[in-house]
């Protein structure tokens, strides 16, 4: 019987551990129980071996599920991911309608994105909210002129080739990856692999070309 080194239910915390190289299984890089598996998160990911760092899918689990090492560690890859995560959830409940603690931005001289997961990034790294403006039933998110290297770096398709270890670009990797993931289990997706090295990424076939080859460059950094 085929062996893992390890599986998680989490998508994103499989989605920071690819960001983190570590390898999905070649054989079966996901699984899911009969019957109404995606929607009631029976989807499974599997892991092998370790990343050329060392990392490990138990390794950023125990990470990942542990506030001590978290509170003492607030600038590790993995903390930061999962805080990119959760300010992610957050403002996409604005998006929902929902209540949130984000208010209308208020500032004049400001820069703005209307991509969630930018924002959610900036906030990360540091970079302050100022809170948000809705105009033809999109959201944009505002901050300060400081954040704006960060964004335009954010926009750079060879982020992750031009500045690998930057924190931002684990952080772009683990939402991309996330959404990539997302897509697998919740929307049925059909998906090509891509062989990177000893690892296999996995493209929605109905991507256009450009996205496409954004996710080819970004499932795995190396």
């Amino acid at each position: 019987m085929h062996q893992h080194a390890g599986d998680t239910k989490n998508l994103q915390l499989a989605a920071t551990a690819i960001s983190l190289d570590v390898p999905l299984d070649k054989v079966r890089p996901y699984s899911s129980a009969q019957g109404d598996g995606f929607r009631d998160k029976r989807m499974v990911w599997h892991f092998s071996s370790a990343s050329p760092d060392g990392n490990t899918i138990k390794a950023v689990t125990n990470a990942w599920n542990d506030p001590k090492y978290l509170l003492a560690n607030p600038n590790s890859e993995v903390a930061k991911c999962k805080e990119a995560f959760n300010y992610l959830s957050e403002m996409s409940e604005i998006a929902k309608g929902k209540t949130s603690g984000i208010e209308v931005n208020k500032h004049e001289d400001t820069i703005y994105t209307a991509s969630t997961a930018a924002a959610a990034a900036l906030r990360a790294i540091g970079h302050p909210l100022y809170g948000y403006s809705k105009h033809s039933g999109s959201y944009f998110w505002h901050f300060n002129r400081a954040a704006a290297s960060d964004l335009a770096l954010w926009a750079d398709k060879d982020l992750h080739v031009k500045l690998p270890d930057l924190m931002l670009s684990y952080i772009k990797c683990a939402l991309l990856n996330w959404k990539t993931l997302v897509q697998i289990a919740f929307e049925h997706a059909e998906f090509y692999t891509v062989k990177h090295g000893q690892r296999t990424a996995f493209v929605n076939k109905n991507d256009n070309e450009k996205t496409q080859l954004e996710l080819e460059r970004l499932l795995y950094r190396k």
